[in-house]
Order: structure tokens, then sequence, then C-alpha cells
């Protein structure tokens, strides 16, 4: 009774780490899935970034230029240097925008990359419980097996000592018989009891 107490335990056991780790990976998917996009947009975003800057330094590097071989042609030309300057600064500004973005995008990755991993030691952890209740499981199976052996051999003994017994009892009845006659005859032949 207790080693079958035992059994169903464990594999009651063995089913709910089952159930869990179902569920574990089931919940962790669509996350995972999730920021690998957000990986890649961040990526595309990166690219642009270094395009736009790599674009806007040329432009600042003409506009530069062309304000030092036109210094001289009056007020006109400073107010296009100023209006480059603010455009400059404008871009800047967005460019520091679309940095603090894709720092947060990456610390995000970061952060579920850590989750990931604690998911994934999760997952083996479960992993190595349920491999253990397994093998105890195995072993309880094996010991069942063996307590199942004895107790047959048992039996087969007790069986064997009924036999001797009832053996015993008929003898012994087949000798108060004869105990029962020789009386009989004793006190038909002396006449005594």
């Amino acid at each position: 009774q207790g080693w079958k107490y035992e059994l169903a335990n464990l594999r009651r056991e063995k089913a709910e780490l089952a159930d869990q780790n179902a569920k574990m990976t089931k919940e962790s998917k669509p996350v995972l899935d999730k920021m690998d996009r957000l990986l890649c947009r961040s990526r595309d975003t990166v690219d642009r970034l270094s395009r736009d800057a790599e674009r806007l330094s040329k432009g600042f590097q003409t506009q530069v230029a062309e304000n030092k071989r036109t210094l001289g042609d009056g007020e006109d030309k400073q107010v296009e240097l100023q209006t480059a300057l603010c455009e400059l600064a404008q871009e800047k500004k967005e460019i520091h925008q679309k940095e603090v973005r894709l720092q947060k995008k990456e610390m995000m990755y970061l952060r579920t990359m850590a989750a990931r991993k604690a998911i994934h030691d999760t997952y083996m952890d479960n992993k190595a419980t349920r491999q253990q209740t397994e093998e105890k499981m195995h072993q309880s199976e094996a010991d069942c097996q063996e307590m199942q052996r004895i107790l047959e051999g048992r039996e087969n003994e007790i069986k064997d000592l009924q036999r001797d017994l009832q053996r015993a009892h008929r003898r012994i009845e087949e000798l108060n018989q004869q105990q029962a006659m020789c009386m009989k005859s004793f006190i038909k032949k002396t006449g005594q009891p």
C-alpha cells in the first residue's frame, strides 16, 4: 500500500512538472519572438541613424565650405549660415532623441535576454528535477517488483507450511483414533478402564 501511494505521488509530481515546463515554454516564446523583432527594428534604426549622420556631416561640411567662399557676400549669407546652424542644432537634437530611444530599446533587449536566461535556467532546473523524479519512480517500481517477488516467495512458504500443518492434523487424528481403538481393546481384554 505504501509503495503504491509513493508511486502515485511520484507520477503526479512528474505530470505537474511536465505541465509547468509546457506552460513556461508557451508563455516565454511570444515574449522572446517580440524581442527578436524589436532587436531587428533597433538595428535598422541604428543603420538609418548612421546614414543620416553621415549625410548630415557631409551636408554640414559642404555648407561650411560654401559659407567660407561666400563670407564676403554680406548679411544674406550670414542669415543662411544661421539657418543652417539652426537646422544642424535641430538635427543634433533629433539624433540625440533617437539615441535615447535606441538606448531604451537596448536596455529592454538586455532585460529580455536576462529574463530569457532566467527562464532557461528555471527550465533546466525543472528538467533536472523531473529526471530525478523519474529515476526515483523507476527505483520505486524496481523496489515494488522486488517486494512482489519476496511476497510471492513468502506466500509459497506459507502454502507449504499450511500443507504440512494439515498433514500433522490428519496424523494427530489418526493417532487419536488408534489410541481410542487401543483403549477399547484394552478395556475389552482387561475389563479395566
